[in-house]
């Protein structure tokens, strides 16, 4: 039995492109931190709306930026917001 297909099937890669992040998620995690300096990544994402893994990149992103920094222990540590 043979199936045919009205266009040929093409080997499809993934590949990641590098996304945009909107600078009012940005602001939006830098004001949250300003507020409740010591929330864990999981909490930040719930109080933003946004997934963890988006927070954990913006977080990233801030930091490489210089714009934020952990300080202290992994548990009990506290985010400082530069301006």
């Amino acid at each position: 039995m043979w199936v045919t297909f009205p266009f040929a099937p093409t080997a499809v890669t993934a590949q990641r492109q590098p996304v945009e992040m909107q600078a009012k998620t940005l602001e939006t995690i830098l004001e949250a931190l300003r507020v409740t300096p010591d929330l864990i990544l999981a909490e930040l994402a719930l109080s933003i709306g946004k997934s963890l893994s988006a927070a954990e990149g913006a977080t990233a992103r801030l930091v490489t930026e210089e714009k934020l920094r952990f300080v202290g222990p992994k548990k009990g540590g506290l985010w400082e917001v530069f301006n």
